[in-house]
This record gives C-alpha cells, sequence and structure tokens, in this order.
C-alpha cells in the first residue's frame, strides 16, 4: 500500500508500506473529472501534475490531514500504478480494507457549494442540503463502500468547508441512498442478507461496467480475479457464485433474518420504529364503519403470541375483504413493526405473483435463480420468528381447489396451502365464502360475518352517499325499506349508493328501479352465486343492484359496458388499463374507466410510487360483479364472442418472452393464462397462439415447469390438427424439450430432441438449417449430461454439414466451430480447443473485422483456453487486446472507477 506524504517544500511523495503496521493515516473519497484532470501515479513519481484541476482535491486532503494530526493520507488516483494488471488486481480487491483501516474518510464533493452559507452542521436548512442530497458523489459504484467501510466519514463541499460527517447528516445519507441506518453506524454487513445488500447498489453506476460487481468485493468480503472485457453479467455471475462458496455465507444469511425492527433507527438522536414490510395493494374502504365486535377479535388474533390460523366466512357481499383490508391497514396504524402481507387465491397465479412481491419486499435471497421455488423461499422466511411479527390475509379463498389441489400433475402432492408460513409471530387471516373451507383452512377456528345491522347498515349508506344526499335519510321508513330491500349487504349498498351519487337519484327512485328490475335479475343474474340460497327471500341483491347500474351504463356509454365485458373474462385482478381493448379516444377511456369505479364495480390499486409497479394505473373488479356480468353476457349470447375479443386482445400484447419491457407482460401474463382456460375458447390458432407466447414467457421468467405445461397443451393440439411431422408440430416438440432440459430432465429432454432430429431429417433432410439446429438441441442436451465426447462428436457433424451447406465462413458455421471448441475444453483438450477457437477467431476477423462484438467474443475464448492451460502471460495479452478494442467499440475510456 503506497501512501502520501507532504515534504518540506510541500512537495508530495509515495512512501511504500508492506504489511500489517501501516501508520495511521487519511484517506479521500471523491468523483473522478474529465480525462486528463486526475493526478496520476506517474505525476506523482515525476514530480508533476500540479497544473492539473484534481490537484486541488490532493492539497485538501493534506491540509485536512494535518489539522487532524497525520502525516499520511491516500488518494486512488495517484498511489496505484494501474499500468500494473497485478497491482491494479490487488488494489481493488484491498480497497474495502484500506478504508476501513484509515483514520479518517474525508469525501470530497465537487458539485456541492458552502458559497454564501455558513457550512457549519447546525442548521438543517443551509442551502448546500439540496446539493449534498443531488451530489453525483451518490450515484458512483464505488462510493458505496468508501461510505460504509470506514468508521469516521467526513463530507466536504467544493471550498473545502466542512459539512457534517456520516453520523451528523445520517438521515440526510439515510433518504438519499435508502441504505439502513443501522449499516450507516457501523452494524456489521453480514447481518444484512446478500439481496439487500446488493440492492443498495442498484441505482449506481461506474464508468467499466464490470466495475458494478468488483466494486462490492469488500461489502460481501470476497476476492475475484479481474476479467475486464468478461462484461457486467458474467462479473455478477462470479460475485455471486464467490458469495455462495464462502464459508461465512449460510452463517451471514441466517444472521440476516433479523427482525426488522430489532435494532432502533437513529436519525439525528432520536429512536425511531422501523416499519416493517408492507405488500397490500388494495386501497384502505372508504369511510369503513361498524364491525367493532369483529374487529377486537381480529386485533387479538393478531396480537397473539401463539401460531393462529382464523378465517372469515359469509355471504358474498357481506364485507369480508373490506374487514380485513381495514384490519391490516389497522395493524400497520398500531402496530408498525408487524410487517402486512396480501395474497389473493382466486387462482395460482395471483398466489404467485403475491408471494413473488414479497419476497422483494423481504429481500429474500435466490428468487432471481433460474429454478428457484420462491413459494418455499418465503414460507421459510416467514416461518423463522427471528423475521418479527407478520399477518397475511389470504383473501378470496372460495375454491377450494385453488389451495388444495396438488400442483404437480407428475406426482408430487405438493399444494398452495403447505407454503402457507407457520410462526409463533405470524397471522394467517383467510376470507371465504364457503363454510367448509373456513373449517378447513383454519382448523376450525372460524368468525362468521353476516349482515350489517341496521345501524352499521345507516352508518355505511351516510358514509357513501354524497353530503348533498343526505337529507335523504331523513325519511326513516324509507331509509329501512331501503336497506331491508338490500338485505342489509355491504356490496348491495355501496353499489346503490354509487348509483344514486352518479345519477343526483333518490332512494324512492331506486326503490321503484329496484323492483321494477328484480324479477329479471334474479333469473338471469342469481344463478352460480354459490350462496344464493341464504339470502333472505333468495334474493339476489348484489345481482340486482349490477343489473340498474348496468343498464344504465348501457345507455350512457356503451364502451364502459364494454370495458366491463371484457374485464368480466380476465383473471379480474391486477388488470393493467393498457390491457383493455383501446378505445378512440383517450379521453373516452378514462371516462369509462371512470364510470366504472364511480359505480364501485371495480377499484383501481394502490400506487407503488408516482403510478402502478409498470408506470400505469391497474384496477381490480369484484369478484361478484364479474360473475353478474359473465352470466349476463352467456344469458345474452354474448359470453363466446366476448372470449374470442378477450383472446385476440391477449395475443396482440403479450410477447414471444423475452425481457424487453418485461414489467409490462408480467403483468398481463396471468390473464392471458386465464383466457385460455375460459369455456367460449375455441381449439383456434389463436388459442394456440396464446398458449406458446404463455410458455415463451414462462420460459423468460425461469419459470421451466410452467413453460412445458403450455407448450404441451400446444403440442397437443397441433400434433392432433397438423399431424406429427409439420414443422408447427416440430417447433413445439422442441420448446417442450428445452424446458424439460431447464427443469435437469436432460436425459427426457435429449431422447425428445432425438425425435425431433429424426423427423426434422425424414421431412427436411440431413442439411435443411433447421435439422442442423435440431443435432446441435441434441449435442447440448448431451453435453448437459456430462457426455462430452458424444457432444463433440455430434457437434462436428454439425459443423461439417454447416460448412458443406453454408460454407466455412457463414456466422452460423463459426458459432458451430465454437460449439465444438467448447465441446473439447468441457473435456480437457486445451490446446485443441485453443487451436479451434484461434481458427474461429481469425475468420470472425476476416467475415466481421476485428471489432465486431463475435470477433471479441472469439478472442475472450482464446484467453480463456490460454488461461486453462497456465499461459497467463499470452492470456493477459490477449486480453488487454480485447479491451481495447472494447472501449474503443464501446466508447469508454481506460478509468477504473
Amino acid at each position: 500500500m503506497r501512501l502520501l506524504r507532504v515534504g518540506d517544500c510541500d512537495e508530495l511523495s509515495l512512501v511504500e508500506h508492506i504489511g500489517r503496521h501501516t501508520p495511521p493515516y487519511a484517506i479521500l473519497s471523491h468523483t473522478w473529472g474529465a480525462d486528463g484532470d486526475e493526478v496520476t501515479f506517474g505525476d506523482i513519481v515525476d514530480g508533476g501534475g500540479k497544473s492539473k484541476p484534481g490537484y486541488r482535491k490532493l492539497s485538501f486532503c493534506a491540509k485536512q490531514a494535518a489539522s487532524d494530526g497525520l502525516k499520511l493520507f491516500w488518494v486512488d488516483t495517484c498511489c496505484i500504478d494501474k499500468s500494473s494488471s497485478a497491482e491494479l488486481q490487488e488494489a481493488i480487491n484491498s480497497m474495502y480494507q484500506w478504508y476501513q483501516k484509515a483514520d479518517r474518510c474525508y469525501v470530497y464533493l465537487s458539485d456541492v457549494s458552502t458559497s454564501g452559507s455558513a457550512g457549519s452542521d447546525s442548521s438543517p436548512q443551509q442551502a448546500w442540503k439540496q446539493a449534498f442530497q443531488d451530489s453525483r458523489w451518490f450515484t458512483r459504484g464505488w462510493t458505496l463502500q468508501e461510505l460504509l467501510a470506514p468508521t469516521s466519514v467526513e463530507f466536504f463541499s467544493a471550498e473545502g468547508e466542512r459539512l457534517g460527517s456520516k453520523v451528523s447528516l445520517l438521515q440526510e445519507v439515510h433518504a438519499t441512498t435508502g441504505i439502513a441506518s443501522q449499516a450507516l453506524q457501523g452494524t456489521p454487513l453480514h447481518r444484512f442478507s446478500v439481496e439487500t445488500r446488493l440492492s443498495w447498489a442498484y441505482r449506481r453506476n461506474t464508468t467499466r461496467e464490470e466495475d458494478k460487481a468488483y466494486a462490492l468485493l469488500g461489502i460481501f468480503e470476497v476476492h475475484l480475479s479481474l476479467i475486464y472485457g468478461e462484461g457486467e453479467k458474467n462479473a455478477f455471475r462470479r460475485l455471486r457464485e464467490e458469495i455462495q462458496r464462502s464459508s461465512r455465507y449460510a452463517a451471514e444469511e441466517q444472521a440476516s433474518i433479523q427482525s426488522y425492527h430489532a435494532q432502533p433507527d437513529i436519525v439525528s438522536g432520536v429512536e425511531r420504529v422501523l416499519e416493517a414490510p408492507w405488500v397490500v395493494t388494495l386501497p384502505r374502504p372508504p369511510s369503513f364503519v361498524g364491525r367493532e365486535t369483529e374487529l377486537a377479535r381480529l386485533h387479538a388474533h393478531v396480537s397473539s403470541t401463539t401460531s393462529q390460523r382464523l378465517a372469515i366466512y359469509g355471504l358474498g357481499g357481506c364485507g369480508k375483504t373490506a374487514l380485513a383490508l381495514e384490519t391490516a391497514y389497522r395493524v400497520r396504524e398500531h402496530q408498525p413493526t408487524c410487517a402486512v402481507f396480501w395474497v389473493p387465491a382466486v387462482s395460482r397465479e395471483s398466489f404467485e405473483q403475491s408471494y413473488r412481491d414479497i419476497a422483494i419486499a423481504l429481500n429474500v435471497p435466490g428468487i432471481a435463480g433460474a429454478n428457484a421455488n420462491v413459494k418455499r423461499l418465503v414460507k421459510a422466511r416467514l416461518s423463522n420468528e427471528n423475521i418479527g411479527s407478520w399477518l397475511m390475509v389470504i383473501d378470496n379463498a372460495d375454491d377450494v381447489s385453488v389451495l388444495f389441489d396438488p400442483l404437480d400433475t407428475g406426482g408430487s402432492e405438493e399444494r398452495l396451502i403447505d407454503f402457507v408460513p407457520h410462526s409463533r409471530k405470524g397471522s394467517v387471516l383467510f376470507t371465504t365464502r364457503n363454510r367448509k373451507a373456513a373449517v378447513d383452512l383454519a382448523s376450525g377456528t372460524a368468525l362468521q360475518l353476516g349482515e350489517l345491522d341496521e345501524r352499521e347498515a345507516k352508518e355505511l349508506l351516510r358514509a357513501r352517499l354524497l353530503p348533498e344526499n343526505h337529507v335523504l335519510l331523513d325519511d326513516k321508513e324509507i331509509v329501512h325499506e331501503f336497506l331491508d330491500m338490500l338485505a342489509f349487504l355491504a356490496l348491495a349498498i355501496v353499489q346503490a349508493a354509487a348509483f344514486i351519487n352518479k345519477n343526483n337519484s333518490t332512494l324512492d327512485d331506486y326503490l321503484s328501479m329496484y323492483k321494477d328490475s328484480e324479477e329479471d335479475a334474479i333469473e338471469l343474474l342469481s344463478k352460480d352465486f354459490e350462496d344464493r340460497g341464504r339470502y333472505r327471500d333468495t334474493k339476489n341483491p348484489v345481482a340486482t343492484t349490477w343489473y340498474i347500474s348496468f343498464k344504465q351504463m348501457q345507455r350512457e356509454n356503451q364502451l364502459t359496458a364494454d370495458y366491463l365485458s371484457f374485464m368480466s373474462c380476465t383473471a379480474g385482478e391486477g388488470i393493467p388499463a393498457s390491457l383493455l381493448l383501446p378505445g378512440n379516444r383517450k379521453m373516452a377511456t378514462m371516462e369509462a374507466i371512470g364510470t366504472l369505479t364511480s359505480y364501485a364495480f371495480v377499484t383501481e390499486r394502490q400506487q407503488r410510487g408516482k403510478e402502478g409497479r409498470n408506470g400505469e394505473r391497474t384496477y381490480d373488479i369484484h369478484r361478484l360483479v364479474c360473475l353478474a356480468s359473465q352470466n349476463w353476457l352467456r344469458d345474452h349470447k354474448q359470453w363466446n364472442a366476448w372470449v374470442q375479443k378477450t383472446l385476440y386482445r391477449m395475443v396482440e400484447v403479450v410477447p414471444y418472452g423475452g425481457h424487453e419491457r418485461r414489467e409490462v407482460w408480467t403483468a398481463y401474463l396471468p390473464h392471458a393464462i386465464h383466457v385460455v382456460s375460459l369455456s367460449g375458447v375455441c381449439e383456434t390458432e389463436s388459442r394456440m397462439s396464446l398458449l406458446d407466447r404463455i410458455g415463451r414467457c414462462e420460459h423468460s421468467l425461469g419459470r421451466y415447469k410452467s413453460a412445458e405445461a403450455a407448450h404441451q397443451q400446444v403440442l397437443r393440439q397441433r400434433e392432433a390438427t397438423l399431424g406429427k411431422e409439420h414443422p408447427h408440430t416440430l417447433t413445439s416438440m422442441s420448446n417442450v424439450a428445452q424446458a424439460l432440459s431447464n427443469q435437469g430432465k436432460y436425459a427426457e429432454a435429449e431422447k425428445m430432441h432425438g425425435e425431433v432430429l429424426a423427423l426434422r431429417e425424414k421431412v427436411s433432410g440431413k442439411e435443411h438449417p433447421d435439422t442442423l439446429t435440431c443435432m446441435n438441441n441434441v449435442a447440448q442436451a448431451l453435453s448437459k449430461q456430462g457426455k462430452y465426447a458424444e457432444a463433440e462428436k455430434m457437434h462436428g457433424e454439425v459443423l461439417a454439414l454447416r460448412e458443406k451447406v453454408s460454407g466455412k465462413e457463414h456466422p452460423d458455421t463459426l458459432t458451430c466451430m465454437s460449439n465444438v471448441a467448447q465441446a473439447l475444453s468441457k473435456q480437457g483438450k486445451y490446446a485443441e480447443a485453443e487451436k479451434m477457437h484461434r481458427e474461429t477467431l481469425a475468420l470472425r476477423e476476416k467475415v466481421s473485422g476485428k471489432e465486431h462484438p463475435h470477433t471479441l467474443t472469439s478472442m475472450s475464448n482464446v484467453t480463456q483456453a490460454l488461461s486453462k492451460q497456465g499461459k497467463y502471460a499470452e492470456a493477459e495479452k490477449m486480453h488487454r487486446e480485447t479491451l481495447a478494442l472494447r472501449e474503443k467499440v464501446s466508447g469508454k475510456n481506460i478509468q477504473t472507477r
């Protein structure tokens, strides 16, 4: 480690210290300026650099260190000889420790000025505070470790004035970086999960893409060899592998499963409790009234110190979800350290998506892995009592098959219910219309929710009516008749009040419309309501209130009725606005959605940030409203037509997987899965196309079992309609085989790839490009099973045929050469692999030029082959050539930060 010191004539010189006995020193943290601005190692050796803008930072650091009684200091720009790859590698792997051992760390903020301000710690309203939080220093990758490693971190303005310390500016630093206050105050980093520590770096950038990973080495206490040119993805892959190999990894992950509220968050000397994760997408029920007895019981349930499950059951529309939501929000108000999670059980997809959201909120490690079982990881995390208290609401558990049916049709008995966590500090609350389900779900601990009593119903009506309509409540007899007609059901009251507000009606008007509509509505809409026989006088007030509003919407705006019909064909929850059938005008679309929300037919979800997760609004349609809409469409012979419209829309918006706009299409996917399973969907090519898209999307998400199931459906249908030898059928077979391979079922995948190959040869001939692709798939399947010799042989056959068909210089031929070389390398035939990689490189240069990305990849392959043989000097030389070319192509300079 080299340190700087100031000589008698104010000249800077370098002093090298080897070993553990390094004298006290200060260290500088800063952001680099433009090319040529910074003082380098060579400048210091030559005695130059004083004219460079960066010299000002060195002078500042020397002066500040001297004022703190320190004779030595370290600055990265000039204490590291970056021309030596060995020294650069040692420095990057040791830098965290160098900052950690420093007596003082000075953060020089060149973009924060105190001109015109006092520059003291006393006033939080100083002019530099906003500039401080906006500083570029907080956006750079390397400064993360420079903030966390040292015990003493002090911030200085461009004028060299002290702004404060990591302690005195804790609130501002925490707000700017999102880093837990405990970490900023010195809590050992291994107490934070791997995913949490990675999240601190997500919004930070480095000049060299690989440095995004290399800058985190000290934060995870691991070491890596530096391979500039490997790319960000490979650098992070190696980083994760090294973290998992670390002997401390398992212990650290266990330690990180600490209660998020176990340690106080200290801001400006005041202790406050950290809020626990909150994963609830539904808004709080407006003007919730009554149900105080039930709320008290639910509060006792959540506050219990023993693991409990409780189910709320009752008529559809009686307010079960509203009661559960009110409970969740009250828990958040009174117990901010209790995590709250909302899990819709309408379908398997909605359940799994919610678990994925929970995993992200909890920073559960490993969820991004290709074969990650997110449900099992979430259960394990929440079942660990060190995580603290939590409440999980599993809503709309009406269809018991969703939770209790086996997930794996191949024989496994795992069910969704098996992934519900158990902890003495955790509570689970189910809502269901099914009494038997309530007993099964909560082991007999169930709370029956009936209609509102008259006082509660009046309170709800008053709360839902506009203030100018409160005069309608003066006639007590009319109010009683009105509420009695609606069977004192919360949803029916809400919908009726919404109609009255929207249309400026009276209770008398609504009573007349209800009586006129009731006979038709009962017959047309009550079927399929599971609890219809338990309504007073067999009436279905929710269906009737729906019917009245729907007829009015049809008269006012057909687009509104169309949107409701469309939504009733979707999964019903989390419907993105962009999924709806496009209207002629944006204003018309907004008006239609606004009408649906004003009639209380749909609910807008809580937004994350300014807009939803994907930058748009999303909506839920109440299940009974959805059911009423479906029944109306069936009785009016419109169901099949709307199902087909919805299917066509899904085909329009759901892509064939991939990562482009992934955040958008993942919101469409549950609806696409729902649509292909609806009655009324014919076995058309559109359905096959949507299933194919679903399979590819599931593949992109790493859900290979689901991908296989979708592709299997397509395969069966295509075999039946097109025949086994049709090209589309063979493509589906390849998709199934690939899904099998990704699940580790390599033998099955190899067998199916072999079948496809045989059929391709029969249909298209041995030299057809599709046949050669199939041969390559078989070879890859062999390699996955460790059959490298067989894989090499088949890759060789493919290469020979590619050369014959396309010529030796065709890009596909060169890819085949690389495959053969890789197969040789897998068998330890590194010399042969090197030779073939060099042949590929020569041809790549000839065909594409020396600077083409494929050529640079071939250069990297040669360097890997050299390294495998221990030819490190040659490998380093070629790595440097590759690096220089990559920098030239991408326009990046040779800085390391």
